[in-house]
């Protein structure tokens, strides 16, 4: 059960970061960084992990 605990966590994490980064357009932010990852969840949360802090969001 720990990796699906773990994988909700990733995805409550990223759509949180989208959300206040991107607003309205969290989901077409998450389809693009999806796209430029291969759709690595951990690299897409990385990604918007370093755009919170370059922006000072996070």
């Amino acid at each position: 059960m720990g990796g699906i605990d773990e994988a909700k966590k990733v995805l409550e994490e990223t759509v949180a970061l989208a959300k206040k980064l991107y607003g309205r357009r969290w989901m077409d932010a998450i389809d693009r960084l999806e796209e430029m990852y291969d759709g690595d969840p951990y690299w897409v949360l990385e990604h918007l992990r370093r755009e919170a802090r370059r922006r000072g969001v996070a």
